[in-house]
């Protein structure tokens, strides 16, 4: 879904900042396109995201919508699952999103719009 809307945001002219794991940069080789800015950032903690906010604010771009897409699944049984598997996808599908958003407030246009999805 992230990269389909990353997709579409290039096609029509925008510049679309990804932050990524290792290994996902694969997908990207589909956009192929200069307005494309791609990051390694950790989105569960605070200093991952200061690396996001630092890279960001150092481009001297606004942002005119914040699409958050961050999200992963450990797929185990409820009876397998571990402390470190719901804190792993807690730190990133919660936590994650709420510091982006605060983190890269200062950098939102007037009228943004901050989209949460995962």
């Amino acid at each position: 879904m992230g990269l389909a809307t990353a997709k579409s945001f290039i096609n029509a002219g925008a510049i679309v900042w990804i932050t990524i794991m290792i290994n996902f940069r694969r997908h990207l080789k589909e956009i192929n396109n200069p307005n494309l800015k791609t990051m390694v950032s950790g989105t569960s903690s605070i200093e991952g995201i200061a690396v996001l906010e630092k890279a960001f604010a150092e481009s001297s771009n606004n942002l005119d919508v914040l699409f958050l897409n961050v999200g992963i699944a450990t797929f185990v049984p409820n009876a397998l699952a571990t402390e470190a598997d719901f804190d792993a996808q807690f730190n990133t599908n919660v936590k994650g999103a709420y510091f982006i958003l605060q983190q890269l407030k200062p950098h939102l246009s007037k009228g943004t719009s901050a989209l949460f999805t995962n």
